[in-house]
């Protein structure tokens, strides 16, 4: 991780508020090392679907499936927004991600690690400069993951407004779930969401609503919640 962020003498990285909870967690961003994840792995995961491990391994394939994303690079021409006035020239985006065992606040963005245990982050690398521009924070229970936040760092305007960024975080955590064996996804509407620092009503249906609506969430009146099924589910035994 020390690659991701520079590092506070603490051992935190740089711009990152940590609650005394989590002072514990701060070596581990020293050591923290992307997880081998691989084909096999996956097959292991689904071959014990059926059995009393199922919710277990699920969580700790989600940690580790999380885990592989840090560093890794946003392919940002797929999601330029040819009609922004902005370019995406000189720079260059990534991932870092949050999971229950090495939680942080990125600066700018509001947080509460107990509402939003996992989440992704989108760091940008500009003149030799690394900081972290948008935050996606979601909970895992049992068969579902749900998307509570979706959110722009503060002072970002330059790396996010060329890029279509809430796609560039909902789509991979999609996935994860999907591949990692939860059922379906869920997506908070705006009305719903505790954005705190955004208090345009219009931004808030942009991000959340329509951004669901694009990334295949449908409304679901029972649930309040936008849904996505996964239907690639083993039935469990």
């Amino acid at each position: 991780m020390s690659e991701d962020l520079p590092l506070s003498k603490k051992g935190v990285p740089e711009g990152i508020f940590a609650k005394k909870e989590m002072v514990s967690h701060a070596n581990r961003w020293q050591n923290l090392a992307c997880c081998e994840f691989s084909d096999k792995a996956l097959l292991i995961v689904n071959y014990l679907r059926g059995s009393g491990f199922f919710f277990w391994m699920t969580f700790a394939t989600l940690d580790a499936r999380l885990q592989t994303l840090h560093h890794h690079s946003v392919d940002a021409q797929n999601y330029h927004l040819r009609g922004s006035s902005l370019t995406i020239e000189g720079i260059l985006y990534h991932y870092a991600s949050i999971t229950p065992e090495c939680p942080y606040i990125p600066e700018g963005m509001l947080l509460d690690p107990s509402d939003t245990p996992y989440g992704l982050v989108l760091v940008a690398e500009r003149k030799q400069t690394r900081k972290p521009v948008a935050i996606l924070g979601f909970q895992a229970e049992n068969t579902a993951i749900t998307i509570v936040r979706l959110q722009g760092a503060r002072k970002a305007y330059r790396e996010l407004t060329p890029l279509d960024w809430e796609r560039v975080l909902v789509e991979p955590v999609i996935a994860i779930a999907q591949e990692t064996g939860f059922s379906h996804a869920a997506f908070y509407p705006a009305g719903r969401a505790a954005d705190l620092d955004e208090k345009n009503e219009d931004t808030l249906h942009r991000r959340y609503n329509q951004t669901a609506v694009r990334c295949g969430f449908q409304w679901d009146d029972h649930a309040q919640l936008y849904i996505k099924c996964f239907h690639n589910r083993i039935p469990e035994a």
